[in-house]
């Protein structure tokens, strides 16, 4: 059905393209044909007597004349039957470059519209999981009439679990959609670190994993709030990817801050899609998470005019490196 669609908007406008060229050439045929029509069909001004001094084989100068209108009209089969083929190759060459003038156009939008499918195609699918859990609990506690106190606890708890997942991922499912600039100005960063460093306290102290932060209050201009969320998703991925009772560190040197942890590394083959959205290497579809997050970095690093670098080494771990745009 999509390549359907692309092929009968390349069509179109093949059509649209071809259909100006066609006026064009159409216009400039008949501009030059009025012209040189007009040439042929000015009068001859001749005096009888230089004619015959000239060719005496002409008798009279209505001869002469009668050669040159044969002549002319002669010209005029030439000339329209020279500028139907011209036009007849031009369109045929324009046909053709419009085809892929058209498809080169189209390009952008259906990758882009492609994206847009798989996007919502995953979407649904991650969003499919907790609400069939949750749809199932219910169902299962409801045709359950002797469900105790403590287990309708239980399940109430688990709902809300699924319910946490659920708006953490419509939450970055709205943060990746949005487009709006953000407002920049002086942050410290040393403070955005220590945001993000306390968000994820408990997730950290869970593995026995130390958060090691090396930042010294330092300024630079940035947005506080999209400055942390970065910060949280790439710590977090740390802590997520790292053994237990290891260290992640934060840094700052050279204009550059840097997230390395002491994991297992990322394979070769993953890498160039650990920023693609939804996308999850083989290890970590056992974890929580939706394959939001690094996409989701990516995305606020850009509008913040900043770019993210990775560097992983198996088995001393991965470093994830923010800089300004070059």
């Amino acid at each position: 059905m999509k390549d359907r669609i692309f092929s009968d908007a390349v069509t179109k406008l093949t059509l649209v393209y071809t259909t100006i060229l066609a006026i064009i050439c159409v216009g400039f045929s008949a501009a030059f044909y009025l012209s040189a029509n007009q040439e042929l069909n000015r009068p001859i001004h001749f005096r009888s007597e230089s004619i015959e001094q000239r060719n005496p084989l002409f008798d009279s100068p209505n001869e002469f004349r009668i050669l040159i209108e044969q002549r002319n009209e002669q010209m005029r089969a030439n000339l329209l039957a020279t500028l139907f083929f011209i036009n007849l190759g031009v369109l045929s060459l324009g046909a053709c470059a419009s085809y892929f003038l058209a498809r080169w156009t189209l390009q952008p939008i259906e990758k882009m519209t492609e994206q847009q499918a798989n996007f919502i195609s995953d979407a649904s699918h991650e969003l499919r999981t907790p609400l069939t859990a949750l749809a199932m609990e219910n169902e299962v506690a409801l045709l359950d009439s002797s469900l105790s106190k403590a287990e309708l606890t239980n399940v109430i708890k688990s709902n809300l679990e699924e319910t946490h997942k659920l708006q953490d991922l419509t939450d970055r499912l709205l943060r990746l959609s949005q487009s709006e600039p953000l407002e920049l100005s002086q942050v410290n960063l040393a403070l955005s670190v220590k945001s993000a460093t306390s968000n994820l306290s408990a997730i950290a102290r869970a593995k026995h994993i130390t958060i090691k932060n090396l930042v010294k209050p330092t300024k630079v201009t940035s947005n506080t709030q999209a400055l942390t969320d970065i910060l949280t998703i790439l710590i977090e991925n740390a802590i997520k990817y790292s053994p237990p009772e290891s260290i992640v560190t934060v840094s700052f040197a050279g204009n550059k801050l840097s997230v390395r942890d002491q994991g297992p590394g990322i394979a070769a083959t993953d890498l160039p899609h650990i920023f693609d959205r939804f996308y999850r290497a083989e290890p970590s579809r056992t974890s929580p998470g939706y394959g939001l997050g690094l996409p989701l970095a990516k995305q606020l690093a850009k509008e913040l005019h900043l770019k993210i670098t990775v560097e992983t080494t198996s088995p001393k771990g991965t470093t994830f490196t923010l800089e300004p745009l070059t």
